[in-house]
């Protein structure tokens, strides 16, 4: 709505709808007896973990109706001053699918939980979902459970990315295939599966939007990351840094709330 109103400039859009449908694709792999498809790995301190991540889009006035509403992502209705479409499916089998979400209080992890649902129960599995509410040891908890209701695959997003190793330990040693969702669980090679957008090419999206719009030199730079329990922050922060670097060198930017980048 800011974008539409002219309040914000610019956002990059991460569509959960494909970050779900790949984790659903890659659990349906594993529920089959085969490997889901690679494109890249993402080294989590112990392993490096084979991956697929997901295309993001840079969304400012003039393609925020055809990224947002024509694509279906959210309804014309929810906002003002502009209309709507679209969705995903699945394939069949049987099997158990267990999904561990950080917390029911933020919209987005409530419509992952209603995506995962209806397009596994679709595609004929069983899927229970949990959820952590910002607690590690209520993950490892809920995982715990999971395992011990017997699912085959876990999809879990780490509340903190190095505790929640412990919790894929215990899947893992019971067979389950674990599958890291948009957050990689990090120091254990319990990991079969990073299911992610390129985190990097986000922080680049963000860094090239501020490049092409500034003009002249001592441009003010405002640095912020995001948790340090969050492994997607540093990769944002990489991508950025890519781009605002050479930028800091020659002058474009200058850096007002740091002195040691």
């Amino acid at each position: 709505q800011y974008i539409i109103d002219g309040k914000q400039q610019m956002t990059v859009l991460k569509d959960v709808r494909t970050l779900v449908g790949d984790a659903i694709t890659a659990a349906v792999a594993y529920l089959e007896g085969k490997t889901p498809e690679k494109t890249t790995t993402y080294d989590n301190g112990k392993i490096e973990v084979p991956a697929k991540p997901s295309e993001v889009v840079t969304v400012d006035k003039a393609n925020v109706k055809e990224a947002i509403i024509d694509s279906g992502y959210w309804p014309a209705s929810d906002f003002t001053g502009l209309d709507e479409s679209a969705a995903t499916a699945a394939p069949e089998v049987t099997g158990s699918v267990g999904v561990v979400l950080p917390t029911k209080d933020e919209p987005r992890w409530i419509q992952d939980e209603t995506r995962f649902k209806e397009a596994l129960e679709a595609a004929g599995y069983e899927v229970e979902i949990l959820f952590s509410q910002g607690d590690s040891a209520k993950e490892k908890a809920n995982v715990e459970a999971l395992v011990a209701k017997g699912i085959k695959v876990l999809i879990i997003c780490p509340q903190d990315g190095t505790a929640a190793a412990a919790a894929a330990e215990e899947a893992r040693a019971a067979g389950v295939k674990v599958i890291s969702y948009d957050r990689l669980i990090r120091d254990t090679d319990a990991v079969d599966y990073y299911v992610t957008f390129d985190s990097v090419a986000v922080g680049e999206a963000q860094a090239q939007y501020l490049v092409d719009k500034a003009s002249g030199t001592d441009n003010p730079l405002y640095l912020y990351a995001g948790a340090a329990s969050d492994n997607n922050a540093f990769l944002f922060f990489e991508g950025a840094w890519n781009v605002l670097q050479p930028k800091i060198a020659d002058g474009t930017f200058v850096i007002k709330n740091s002195s040691e980048a």
